[in-house]
C-alpha cells in the first residue's frame, strides 16, 4: 500500500501532466517526429434521479494522455493514461467509492492508483494502454495492455470475449483493454489468422482463442474458437449489405468443461444481428436484436441490482452475459441539425415480464474546432405487477470536451 508521501509525489506528477502535455501537443516543428501525443480534457456533470424522489449529483474531471513512440520501422510503443477527479454527492454518500472505481476496467496487472480519497473527492489514475507492437510484412505481434476487438455489431458483441464493454458507458470511448499477447498474420487484403491469450493468475481465468477472417460473396466472415475462463467458446460473425442497408451479426456458444464446478453447468448461447441504413441528408437508422439464453424474463428474478453510484454502467458485462434479459430489441435514429449539431435517440426493449424500456436521447454540438458539447439522457422503465410502469433510475449527463 502506498504511503501518503508516495501519493503526493504521484499526484504532483499527474497534475504536471494535466498542465504540460496539452501544451506540448501544440508545439510546432518542421522536423519529423518519432513520437505522437494527443488526448483530451472532459468535464462531465451527472444528475441521477432515483425512484423519482431523490437527485444525486456526480462530477467528473477527466484528462486522457495518449503517447506513441515509433521506435523504428518494426517496433512501436504505446501508452495511454486516464487521470480522473470524482467529486460530489455520490462520492460522499457511497461507502467504498474509491475502491469501486479502482476495480473497474483493471486487469491482471494493477496499473491504477487512488491518489486521493477524502470526504467527497476521489482522484484516480490508470494506465489502460501499455504495449509494444512489432510489425514485419504480414506479421504483427502485440504484447501488453491492449484492446482486442473481435466484435462486429454496433451494440452487443458475443465475439468480444477478451474485453467486453457496456453500451451504457458512453463516456469511455476507448473501451477497456486486456493484458494480453496477440499475434496476427494477414493472408490477404481482407483476410487474416489471429491468436490471442490473456494474462491470468489462475487456470480457471484463462482466456485464449484463435480467429479466422475472410471475405466471400462481398461479405466479411469470421470464425473463432478457444477457451474463455471455464468455458469452451465457439463463435462466428458476418458483415455485409442487403442492397443499401448494412447487415451484421455474430454469435458465440459457451460450453462448460469443468464437470466439478456445479455453479457453471449450462451451455449458454448469445447471438445478435442488426440492420443499419443511412439516408442522403445524413439521417442514420439502425435496429437489431439480442438473444441471451442465460438471461431472465424479469429484473426481479435474481438479476443484479442497479447500483446508483455507477448507474446502468455498473451492470456486469461479459460476452456470455451482454444484457440481463433473455430477449432484447434495439432501435436507434440520429439526424444532423445543421453543420455543427446532431440529435438522436436509442431505445432498448426487453419483452419479458417487466416489459423493460431503456431510453437514451442524445444531443451533440461542436462549439468550435476541438471543442464539443454533449447532452445525454439514460432512463430505464419497468412495468411492475399492479403498479404500471415505474422509473427506478434516470440520469442526465452534460459533458464538455476539449481535444488536443
Amino acid at each position: 500500500m502506498s504511503t501518503l508521501k508516495d501519493r503526493r509525489i504521484i499526484l504532483k506528477y499527474i497534475l504536471i501532466l494535466f498542465i504540460c502535455w496539452p501544451l506540448l501537443g501544440f508545439s510546432q516543428s518542421d522536423e519529423p517526429k518519432s513520437w505522437a501525443v494527443n488526448g483530451y480534457v472532459k468535464d462531465l456533470r451527472t444528475f441521477y434521479l432515483n425512484n423519482l424522489d431523490t437527485i444525486s449529483i456526480d462530477n467528473l474531471l477527466h484528462h486522457r494522455f495518449n503517447f506513441k513512440w515509433f521506435i523504428n520501422e518494426h517496433f512501436t510503443f504505446k501508452t495511454d493514461v486516464r487521470n480522473r477527479i470524482f467529486y460530489g454527492d455520490l462520492v460522499e454518500r457511497t461507502p467504498g467509492y474509491a475502491d469501486l472505481i479502482d476495480d473497474i476496467n483493471n486487469d491482471v496487472l494493477d496499473l491504477s492508483w487512488v491518489l486521493l480519497d477524502r470526504n467527497s473527492v476521489v482522484i484516480h489514475s490508470m494506465i489502460d494502454r501499455l504495449y509494444l507492437d512489432y510489425v514485419n510484412n504480414n506479421l504483427e505481434v502485440r504484447l501488453g495492455r491492449q484492446r482486442i476487438n473481435w466484435g462486429i455489431n454496433l451494440i452487443w458483441n458475443p465475439n468480444d470475449i477478451f474485453n467486453s464493454y457496456s453500451f451504457f458507458d458512453f463516456d469511455y470511448e476507448e473501451r477497456p483493454g486486456s493484458d494480453a499477447l496477440r499475434v496476427t498474420y494477414y493472408t490477404g487484403a481482407s483476410s487474416s489468422v489471429e491468436f490471442a491469450v490473456k494474462a491470468f493468475e489462475e487456470v480457471e481465468d484463462l482466456v485464449a482463442a484463435g480467429l479466422w477472417k475472410t471475405n466471400k460473396w462481398t461479405y466479411d466472415f469470421q470464425v473463432l474458437g478457444g477457451v474463455a475462463q471455464k468455458d469452451i467458446v465457439l463463435g462466428g460473425g458476418w458483415a455485409g449489405n442487403i442492397k443499401n442497408a448494412g447487415f451484421k451479426g455474430e454469435f458465440s456458444t459457451f460450453t462448460p468443461y469443468d464437470n466439478t464446478d456445479t455453479t457453471n453447468t449450462d451451455i449458454v448461447f448469445a447471438g445478435t444481428m442488426s440492420i443499419d441504413y443511412s439516408l442522403r441528408k445524413g439521417t442514420f437508422m439502425s435496429g437489431g436484436m439480442l438473444f441471451n439464453s442465460n438471461g431472465a424474463n424479469s429484473l426481479f428474478s435474481g438479476l443484479p441490482e442497479i447500483n446508483l453510484a455507477t448507474g446502468l454502467q455498473g451492470i456486469a458485462i461479459s460476452a456470455k452475459n451482454l444484457y440481463p434479459y433473455k430477449w432484447t430489441l434495439f432501435g436507434q435514429i440520429s439526424h444532423p441539425l445543421g453543420a455543427a449539431a446532431n440529435a438522436g435517440v436509442a431505445l432498448i426493449y426487453s419483452p419479458g415480464e417487466d416489459h423493460a424500456f431503456f431510453i437514451n436521447p442524445t444531443v451533440s454540438y461542436s462549439i468550435r474546432e476541438n471543442w464539443d458539447l454533449d447532452l445525454v439522457g439514460q432512463m430505464m422503465a419497468l412495468k411492475l405487477p399492479g403498479q404500471g410502469y415505474q422509473l427506478p433510475l434516470g440520469a442526465a449527463f452534460l459533458r464538455v470536451k476539449w481535444s488536443y
